[in-house]
């Protein structure tokens, strides 16, 4: 009942979630329910949980979210990192059933529900791990009171130690190349591309879709976080283009990080993925219209 208020806008933005917080409203601590992705099982107290149990979706990234439905549809292996309850990763392989998904979730308590969430689909494979510049370590992950906040550089709560992987020897141990990658690692975005500089280099380097948040990268240590980031993957990876998305989910193309439409996220084209980009941002373009 709750969830049908809300997306009737019989209970406006900001009510819902007061609302799902109060004792026994959903009837349990953990739920499996209905997204527009496919059905999820998410923790009910959790905050970050509050726009999937509500709306079906994460509210502030439906417009990333179409466009990398459209990519994932083109591609044959896809990446999450920091892929939380796998929201990307079950749209991602309920787009594509013939490629091949990898999620990394480092937080223990967070990783049982992506786990659980990718367990339908068999193409889909969920790793307990935080990826960074090493391999083969632990490392501290600050589990933050919202989960999604959670960092391996940002002292943001509780410290847990986790396991650290490189994506390289990832990709180098399964034989595979990436087409895609989505990195929402909450300020350690630069030590994950440090992690990956054979696959930024290859001859064919993936799109990435990365969340960037100056604040984030600062309190990471990075004291010119654009100019480090530009530097990273347009040397390793023979330049490329960086895109946002207008109000209405249209990809347009920037400049500067600073022309960044909406939200933190960013998506860079890399030279050869430029035609395969340009056919998902249209197929997405008439989807909107």
């Amino acid at each position: 009942m709750l969830r049908w208020l809300v997306r009737r806008g019989v209970l406006r933005r900001g009510h819902g979630r007061l609302l799902s917080k109060l004792p026994g409203v959903w009837g349990g601590e953990v739920l499996e329910v209905q997204t527009d992705a496919g059905r999820m099982t998410l923790p009910v107290g959790e905050s970050s949980s509050v726009g999937l149990l509500l709306h079906g979706r994460p509210v502030h990234e439906w417009r990333e979210t179409l466009l990398v439905i459209e990519i994932a549809r083109r591609e044959s292996v896809l990446i999450d990192i920091g892929a939380h309850y796998g929201w990307y990763s079950v749209a991602m392989a309920g787009a594509s059933p013939s490629s091949e998904v990898l999620a990394f979730e480092p937080d223990p308590a967070t990783f049982r529900f992506l786990s659980t969430n990718l367990a339908r689909f068999p193409h889909a494979s969920a790793y307990a791990a935080a990826l960074g510049a090493s391999d083969g370590e632990t490392t501290t992950l600050w589990r933050a009171p919202s989960r999604d906040l959670s960092s391996t550089t940002r002292r943001v709560g509780e410290p847990v130690q986790v396991s650290l992987r490189s994506l390289d020897r990832i990709c180098t141990e399964r034989g595979i190349c990436p087409d895609f990658i989505k990195c929402d690692v909450e300020g350690s975005e630069l030590e994950v591309l440090r992690g990956a500089t054979t696959i930024l280099a290859s001859r064919h380097p993936p799109i990435w879709m990365l969340e960037v948040s100056r604040q984030f990268l600062s309190e990471a240590g990075h004291s010119d976080p654009d100019r480090d980031l530009r530097d990273m993957l347009f040397e390793l990876s023979g330049g490329g283009e960086f895109w946002t998305q207008e109000q209405d989910g249209r990809p347009l193309r920037i400049e500067s990080l600073d022309d960044v439409c909406g939200g933190n996220n960013i998506f860079f084209v890399p030279p050869t993925r430029k035609e395969s980009f340009a056919v998902a941002a249209l197929a997405l373009e008439r989807r909107v219209r």
